[in-house]
């Protein structure tokens, strides 16, 4: 195991028995537990992007800080918890981790394309939730423009693949170095 994961497991630990010689073995709350848990992990990994500079699993970071933060708001009594808010929400947190991706790892726009398809269906799923949007509208919608997200996927592959060849051009091509 490479030393800095070394050192976020250890820290990691350590304030779980700090929090458990706090609580002295009360009775143990396993939805606290996910909550901070979740929390602290993703916040150990965006303090690793941040502040070491180390871009590693900054989308699993983010997303779990993420689900770690609406575990705990729903602990905290400010919303209850059900299937299609959760759903809804950790589709949008997926595609919120797509921006993280995007400013924290590399600058490539696909990840904003894709960061903004998983967001919009997310909102799709949570204003069918909300009661907003009828479930056959959805239906409907999904069923007749699917090809469109095909178009788009399609196209931010290719606007990748252009860009990824610009950076390298022909031309360029005998400056590298050879690997022999």
């Amino acid at each position: 195991m490479p030393a800095h994961n070394q050192k976020i497991l250890g820290f990691f630990l350590v304030f779980a028995g700090l929090l458990l010689l706090v609580l002295q073995y009360q009775e143990i709350d396993w939805y606290f537990i996910r909550s901070y848990g979740f929390l602290m992990l993703g916040a150990a990994g965006l303090w690793r992007t941040l502040f070491l500079k180390s871009p590693r699993g900054v989308y699993l970071s983010s997303f779990l800080f993420l689900l770690g933060g609406y575990f705990l708001l729903a602990e905290w009594g400010l919303y209850e918890i059900s299937r299609g808010l959760n759903i809804s929400v950790i589709t949008l947190f997926l595609g919120i981790g797509f921006y993280f991706l995007f400013f924290f790892k590399a600058r490539n726009w696909e990840y904003l394309i894709v960061g903004n398809l998983v967001i919009i269906m997310g909102l799709l799923f949570l204003l069918r939730y909300l009661g907003l949007i009828p479930s056959r509208v959805l239906v409907r919608v999904v069923d007749d423009y699917w090809p469109v997200f095909l178009i788009i996927i399609g196209l931010a592959l290719i606007i990748q693949s252009v860009s990824r060849s610009r950076k390298v051009s022909p031309s360029h091509q005998s400056d590298l170095p050879s690997r022999t």
